[in-house]
């Protein structure tokens, strides 16, 4: 795929509202399944090991991204991606249509 579909699809994800309702929906499953406050306990558990007062913004996110990423339940991954295909299905169907 070129740079420029790349670049439309993109535009067409986010103009459309769709990246914002996928965004919605996801979050929303994170939080009925406590993953939020998960993490959270996750940085206060950081922050004790550690001397807070030597502990930076970007150390705490460079420790605590990859951890968060990781313990994204498999299913909520799973149906994002599939959301996704079928977002991609049906604006590639339509691009080719034109």
């Amino acid at each position: 795929m070129d740079n420029q579909i790349r670049k439309d699809i993109l535009k067409n994800f986010v103009e459309s509202g769709e990246r914002e309702r996928l965004y919605e929906v996801v979050k929303a499953k994170l939080n009925a399944r406590g993953w939020q406050d998960h993490i959270r306990n996750h940085c206060k558990e950081i922050l004790k090991d550690k001397d807070i007062t030597n502990v930076t913004v970007d150390d705490l996110c460079e420790e605590v991204l990859p951890y968060a990423k990781n313990s994204v339940p498999d299913d909520v991954k799973v149906q994002t991606m599939e959301q996704i295909k079928l977002f991609l299905h049906k604006t590639l169907s339509e691009t080719s249509k034109e």
